[in-house]
């Protein structure tokens, strides 16, 4: 699988961890929405979509919490394919493309 399309929109505000978002179509059949790119202590890594959803509701004095986790929507499902994701959209972003977007 190769991806056939990338685009970007870039966080403009400096010093900030978030780079921006991605979206990849692969063969030219399948788009994701919603990758997001950050650099965190030098490394560049990539962040596929995710949603917050509830995981218990844990008992406390007066009352109840309730306790999240985040759960990924896709995500690759070995490393090389990672890799080759998270290479090509840094490659893509290295070579100034996408758009600027505060």
């Amino acid at each position: 699988m190769k991806i056939t399309s990338i685009r970007i929109k870039r966080n403009i505000k400096a010093n900030e961890n978030y780079l921006g978002t991605a979206s990849i179509q692969l063969d030219d059949c399948l788009i994701i929405h919603g990758i997001k790119l950050y650099e965190v202590k030098g490394k560049r890594i990539v962040s596929f979509p995710n949603k917050k959803i509830k995981k218990c509701d844990v008992v406390l004095e007066g009352g109840y919490k309730e306790k999240y986790e985040y759960s990924d929507i896709v995500h690759p499902s070995n490393a090389e394919f990672r890799n080759y994701i998270n290479s090509e959209i840094f490659k893509y972003y290295d070579l100034g493309g996408g758009t600027e977007n505060e």
